[in-house]
């Protein structure tokens, strides 16, 4: 499940770099995967948690 969260993580990442970088920080597609990567760095801080 962790390397699952962190390579999900790393691949939103990226691809909202990516894109920034083509278009801007403002761009829909931008936001949207900023949001996502929001939601997975929020489960994986959960699944840190019951870890503890």
């Amino acid at each position: 499940m962790r390397t699952k969260l962190l390579q999900e993580i790393e691949s939103c990442r990226n691809q909202m770099i990516s894109i920034a970088a083509s278009t801007s920080l403002t761009d829909e597609e931008v936001l949207k995967l900023s949001k996502e990567l929001d939601v997975l760095l929020n489960q994986y801080q959960k699944y840190e948690e019951t870890l503890k």
